[in-house]
């Protein structure tokens, strides 16, 4: 299959659209979250065995470690 991938500048455009819609600060947090996010779907298309579907590349990669959480914001539920 062949996939048509997001460009960087329409990520940047549509970035500031929202900001100038529902404001926000200007800029990017993290440019290279963003880069690396850009690129994961083509690697993992160009990587992946088997080939990767339409699911596989729209799948979030989850962060290494959970953020933690402090006694205030824990919460707990019974088990079974």
């Amino acid at each position: 299959m062949s996939w048509q991938w997001v460009q960087r500048d329409i990520v940047f455009a549509v970035h500031d659209k929202q900001l100038a819609v529902h404001g926000g600060l200007d800029g990017v947090q993290d440019l290279n979250a963003v880069e690396s996010a850009l690129h994961r779907s083509k690697n993992l298309n160009a990587c992946g065995n088997p080939p990767p579907d339409a699911a596989d590349l729209g799948r979030p990669t989850f962060m290494a470690s959970p953020p933690a959480m402090d006694s205030a914001t824990a919460t707990s539920a019974p088990l079974g």
